[in-house]
């Protein structure tokens, strides 16, 4: 079964910033998340290719919204960083028979604005929410009205644009592991990957709609240094969490020239070569790093 990928959402402190900075790594300008999702906590949605979008949330002090404290308790744990991975299905009843088949074990169905959604047990420190949206939902979600009117979001001032989303990456220090759940929770079989000088396998990909691939790292797998560090960066730090989102851009020599130029850390001087794909990444911003993927001719 490949799933919808509708939204990836990132736990941040500090909102404000978290905005400004993913308005410029995107280069699109968010969407305040409607009053009907949030009740009690911040929100902001990056449209980046078809229905899908990367998110942000964020606690407000005091506030009694379970999501809020959720984030607010993860945050304290781990600093800014992965917190959803959100799969749109048309039918929620089916898709707890077929995850009850998997052995995936998730919460009571609840229903939240014009959507019903159930949320599973993390896998790579990321927790999957399925939803199904009421009739009419993604009509309303492209004539603007699913937003909060009240908020203003930052301006898009880069050339610089992200064409859509390639895949989304995690690093795991238990691959095996990581790969079954994962596995339970897509109901698809992966794919090994090698990287480009051999060796062991230590990566493995499942296909997504929105998406595309979501993969999933483990170390030492004959991968580019650049991308062996983040994989050792991440699982260091946390064991196991989402690593880096990909995304597709124009040019990766003219993005990463102007994003540097707003501050911005890239892993390696000047877009590289790996597997015949010329890409490059950022240094984490807030917890999570961004790849840039240049577009085929």
């Amino acid at each position: 079964m490949t799933y919808y990928t509708h939204v990836y959402d990132i736990a941040v402190g500090d909102f404000p910033t978290a905005c400004e900075n993913f308005t410029k790594l995107t280069g699109v300008e968010g969407i305040p998340q409607w009053e009907g999702y949030s009740g009690g906590h911040d929100g902001m949605h990056f449209p980046v290719g078809g229905l899908s979008t990367l998110g942000l949330l964020a606690p407000v002090a005091g506030s009694s919204d379970a999501t809020s404290q959720a984030i607010e308790r993860l945050i304290a744990r781990r600093g800014d960083c992965g917190f959803l991975l959100g799969f749109s299905v048309k039918n929620l009843e089916r898709t707890i028979e077929d995850l009850a088949a998997r052995h995936v074990r998730h919460t009571e169905p609840w229903r939240v604005g014009d959507e019903v959604i159930i949320r599973t047990k993390p896998i790579c420190g990321v927790s999957a929410v399925f939803a199904e949206h009421d009739d009419g939902h993604w009509e309303e979600w492209f004539r603007g009205k699913l937003r909060n009117k009240s908020v203003t979001p930052p301006a898009v001032t880069t050339r610089h644009h992200v064409l859509g989303t390639l895949a989304i990456e995690y690093a795991t220090s238990d691959l095996a592991r990581s790969t079954d759940a994962f596995s339970a929770l897509l109901g698809e079989t992966p794919k090994p990957v090698t990287g480009p000088t051999g060796g062991a396998v230590t990566c493995y990909e499942f296909p997504l709609i929105g998406a595309q691939k979501l993969r999933v790292y483990g170390q030492g797998g004959g991968f580019s240094q650049f991308r062996e560090q983040r994989i050792a960066r991440v699982v260091e730090k946390f064991g196991d969490q989402l690593m880096s989102i990909c995304f597709e851009v124009e040019s990766t020599a003219d993005s990463q020239l102007e994003l540097e130029g707003l501050g911005f850390e890239f892993e390696a001087p000047s877009p590289v070569e790996e597997g015949g794909v010329i890409t490059c990444a950022t240094l984490p911003v807030h917890g999570v790093a961004f790849e840039y993927v240049q577009a085929g001719p």
